[in-house]
């Protein structure tokens, strides 16, 4: 019985699972290091080289002579190559070793990431389930999944005569991306129980991978040859993969014993040294140089996993370089010097201790300077769409005459922003802010009937903003004024007049002020739901105007949270808020996926943005 079949879906279900991954694994390693209070750039440069080796050592491993030449030139590829965790554990898990070696952290703090391979995977292998990928052996069981006419599953069983042509979708398959969340779910129940039970520091995050090594052996004898990216070809009874991870978990489980019996009885021998600021400007140079020298392998979605950590790492570095070279007592002269000094003109006073209780609880005992920076890049792909060309003498009865039959829409953006908060001892905030936003957009559409067009524009804006945020209720106004586009999800005769006024077809719209309001209703420390238009930083603009979600933020008194919901242009989008030190803020933002509200069909949905914070000027102000 055909219980589960998986129609063509447009929705980039591998990509946004697998940036939700990253997103919660960051998460729980950030708690972790916070846990075990490493040193934060340290800790953060960890990361960095963690995720940067895990995405190029999933993909060099499954790279061709010719991809190599091609990446030997500097040039960049243009297919897809495909991908294997195997390769991803093992080069992660190398370069965290590098990065323990260089940093001179302990080697405990390898045990924050037990966690993190069972739970990423989890959250991964959904993404494969629905993209078709790492798909399973036939199967007619009754949870065996079936795939539509696009999938690689049809296409391979097409190929082998499994199927005729024109069948309805493929035949059944083992959910094997099923089987391995399920494992993966088991393993993080065996780390909770048996978390206490290591000695060594570091066999913790040695057990994890055992773990997850034995699941993958197991579930390879359900798993087709031709859904793998590497190691399919079997040798005798196993595959490629099943001898690689029978050495891993042989060599695993002789690692832990040999630690365990070496273990000291002094578990604080190995503590953090202090690093020299040249050995973190060359470490994160370093890493910042391979970064550069495989970014031209690697899409969109593993480029920004890898830039959410590194970001935060050149921002924190500056700021600790900049406490280094400066005298304490100078600093604001230093800065003055390099034409900052509007930044720090904040002054501390001291309240009057005979004050009332009404004037102390409304007092302002902090303020501070924040400057802001950020990227956003989109691509929307909307096909076959029908209406009525202007002009082309149709009526209400007559067949629709085809518009255009593919559109292709990219932009990208950056922008920078000043603002200043004060914070009042009933924990009411205020916040001001100035905003700056540039950006291009490129539109190409293509008709069966008489329009084919590249528009290509630039966009810019000026955005003051006004918050008042309390423990319950926060609000914002503001307003984008400028040159602005935005696309259009409705098509009618205006839709086709160029913004120039050539007349040349165009879903974009054109204004010079746009409104930006914001509302939250809930504790942003437990959970809340929220809302806005044109209020996403960098800019909303030109897909995002509106969007309606929910945040939680695990009692988390930093001030970072996780909100997800529904925007414009996009059906699902993340939107986390990491607060580092106090002093750093990352903002990303993932959207995907087309709105229900959108007239217009798209293709394909895609839509990132990237902020970071920092703040300046921080003045405690004293209370009596």
């Amino acid at each position: 019985m055909e219980t589960f079949i998986l129609e063509d879906i447009t929705f980039p279900n591998y990509q946004f699972f697998y940036a939700l991954a990253f997103l919660v694994v960051t998460l729980i390693l950030l708690y972790e290091g916070k846990k075990q209070k490493l040193p934060a750039i340290s800790w953060l440069m960890v990361m960095g080289t963690g995720f940067l080796f895990f995405v190029v050592g999933c993909k060099i491993i499954v790279l061709s002579l010719e991809d190599w030449n091609s990446i030997l030139q500097l040039k960049p590829l243009h297919h897809p190559t495909g991908a294997t965790v195997i390769g991803g554990i093992i080069f992660s898990f190398s370069g965290i070793l590098l990065a323990r070696y260089v940093l001179k952290l302990p080697w405990r703090m390898l045990d924050a990431y037990a966690f993190v391979i069972p739970i990423g995977m989890f959250i991964q292998r959904f993404g494969c389930l629905l993209a078709g990928c790492c798909y399973g052996n036939r199967s007619d069981l009754p949870w065996a999944v079936h795939y539509g006419k696009t999938s690689t599953v049809y296409y391979q069983q097409l190929h082998e005569q499994l199927i005729p042509e024109g069948a309805a979708h493929s035949l059944g398959i083992h959910p094997v991306q099923v089987y391995e969340s399920i494992g993966c779910l088991l393993i993080v129940y065996v780390l909770i129980r048996l978390k206490n039970y290591f000695n060594a520091p570091g066999n913790f995050i040695l057990f994890s991978g055992l773990s997850y090594y034995v699941i993958r052996f197991v579930l390879e004898f359900f798993r087709a040859d031709a859904g793998h990216a590497f190691g399919g070809a079997s040798i005798g009874w196993l595959n490629q993969i099943q001898l690689i991870f029978a050495i891993l978990v042989v060599a695993s489980i002789g690692i832990i014993i040999f630690r365990e019996k070496r273990t000291r009885s002094n578990k604080n021998s190995n503590q953090p040294l202090t690093l020299s600021s040249l050995r973190y400007v060359g470490y994160f140079l370093c890493l910042a140089f391979l970064f550069a020298l495989t970014s031209i392998w690697l899409n969109r979605t593993e480029t920004l996993v890898v830039l959410m950590v590194f970001a935060p790492i050149a921002v924190l570095l500056l700021i600790h370089i900049y406490t280094v070279v400066t005298v304490p007592n100078l600093r604001l002269a230093t800065l003055s010097l390099m034409g900052c000094s509007f930044l720090f003109m904040s002054q501390a006073t001291i309240e009057n201790p005979d004050k009332s209780d009404a004037d102390k609880k409304n007092a302002v005992i902090e303020t501070f300077y924040e400057i802001s920076g950020g990227g956003m890049f989109g691509n929307h792909e909307l096909k076959d769409q029908t209406g009525e060309i202007p002009g082309s003498g149709g009526s209400c009865g007559s067949a629709p005459t085809p518009l255009y039959t593919n559109v292709h829409i990219h932009y990208s953006s950056g922008s920078l922003g000043l603002s200043r908060t004060w914070v009042k001892a009933d924990g009411q905030t205020l916040k001001v802010g100035l905003y700056g936003t540039g950006g291009s957009i490129r539109e190409e559409v293509a008709s069966d009937y008489q329009y084919e067009t590249s528009n290509r524009v630039n966009f810019w804006n000026i955005n003051p903003t006004f918050r008042l945020e309390q423990k319950d209720i926060g609000f914002g106004i503001g307003a984008l004024v400028g040159d602005l586009h935005r696309m259009d999800t409705r098509i009618d005769g205006d839709d086709f007049n160029n913004i120039s006024g050539t007349g040349k077809p165009s879903l974009l719209k054109s204004s010079s002020f746009l409104p930006q309001l914001s509302l939250r209703l809930g504790n942003r420390e437990k959970w809340f739901v929220e809302g806005g238009i044109n209020d996403l930083m960098p800019t909303g603009l030109p897909a995002t105007t509106y969007k309606v979600g929910v945040g939680f933020g695990f009692n988390n008194k930093s001030g970072s949270y996780l909100s997800l919901g529904h925007a414009s242009y996009s059906a699902l989008y993340l939107a986390p808020k990491v607060v580092i030190n106090n002093s750093v803020t990352l903002e990303p933002f993932l959207g995907f996926g087309n709105s229900f509200l959108n007239s217009i069909e798209s293709e394909t949905n895609f839509i990132g943005s990237l902020n970071l914070s920092v703040r300046l000027g921080q003045r405690k102000i004293s209370r009596e």
